[in-house]
């Protein structure tokens, strides 16, 4: 019997077990997750809105201002129908198109926004008033009813 040596070709083999090894692991990273947006609505007409990242388990939250701007994880609950995720009393509950969303005690009504509309602005659901100096000037503003600017120390409206 005859032995034909051939390094190249081991190396080739060997390359190609240590490549396949490699690629059949389970240490994959982990899928991106689908972001969702949603507009909620207030009890004094104004809206906010709420990116959504859904993850296996959990999803993750990131908060308008008016909630300190942050990203929540809330962990999957059991519920008796749809999808509930709750952490330190906030609430994300889902189920077919009714979605509520709880956060200092308070519920809102959520709707999801159609894909590729992106994130909603937040609007004001209450008077507004800001003061200035140098020169000094004050605005206020009552959403639905007027805007009042006084500037120049009071010289000009």
């Amino acid at each position: 019997m005859r032995l034909f040596r051939c390094p190249f070709l081991s190396s080739v083999l060997v390359t190609s077990v240590l490549v396949a090894a490699g690629c059949s692991s389970g240490d994959r990273p982990p899928a991106t997750p689908a972001i969702s947006y949603y507009g909620c609505d207030t009890a004094s007409g104004g809206s906010f809105g709420l990116a959504v990242a859904a993850r296996p388990d959990e999803v993750a939250i990131t908060l308008p201002a008016r909630f300190g701007g942050d990203e929540v994880t809330l962990s999957q609950v059991p519920s008796d129908s749809g999808s509930r995720f709750e952490a330190d009393g906030v609430l994300f509950w889902t189920a077919g198109d009714r979605t509520r969303f709880d956060i200092n005690g308070i519920t809102y009504t959520c709707t999801e926004r159609p894909s590729g509309e992106g994130p909603m602005t937040e609007t004001m659901d209450g008077p507004f008033r800001a003061v200035g100096q140098e020169p000094g000037w004050t605005l206020e503003i009552v959403p639905g009813t007027h805007l009042h600017l006084v500037h120049s120390y009071g010289e000009a409206q």
